[in-house]
């Protein structure tokens, strides 16, 4: 199939999903491919990453590092509607319970003045910033670019501190974040 007639399936496809209508295997494919290819652009481009495949596992999340901060970037879906999902690995949740109320107050603080799509939150045992917006409002590479940038800078501007804050958790949680 040419690259024409590609764009063009690609486009009712989005537009398929923008309307609520049902997608087919094959615009769920579409939709999924063209997505993962915008954040392997961003891999590329950005990050300099020559090869984003060895950044990915088997359900299609890409692994990044940016300045001392980790994150994951990757298409979510759930029924017929295609999302950007990406998070920053900011610090563990620490165990001790005094530690955590003021923690999570300044994250709740912080989330008033973060930018656009970012904020803070807790996953498993974990706190990340994370950043989710419909593939139907990003119109191209530089969008993707954006929202994946904006996790990652954020999470390097705030994970150093806050673990230097809270990090000193003298007790261990129990093992196991979950995907």
């Amino acid at each position: 199939m040419d690259k024409s007639s590609t764009d063009d399936a690609l486009a009712k496809a989005m537009k398929a999903m923008q309307e609520g209508k049902h997608l087919s295997s094959r615009q769920r494919r579409l939709i999924r491919e063209a997505g993962e290819g915008a954040i392997d652009n961003f891999l590329r481009t950005v990050v300099g990453v020559s090869e984003p495949s060895e950044f990915t596992d088997q359900d299609g999340w890409r692994y990044l590092e940016f300045g001392s901060a980790k994150g994951v970037a990757f298409i979510d879906e759930a029924e017929d509607v295609f999302y950007l999902h990406c998070e920053g690995d900011v610090m563990p949740v620490p165990s001790d319970q005094e530690l955590i109320v003021p923690l999570y107050r300044e994250l709740l603080e912080m989330n008033l003045g973060i930018p656009g799509t970012c904020r803070f939150a807790i996953h498993g045992d974990h706190v990340v910033i994370v950043s989710t917006e419909e593939l139907s409002v990003l119109r191209d590479d530089g969008d993707f670019a954006r929202h994946i940038h904006g996790v990652m800078t954020c999470t390097d501007a705030v994970d150093s501190d806050l673990i230097r804050k809270y990090g000193t958790t003298t007790r261990k949680r129990p093992a196991g974040r979950k995907k």
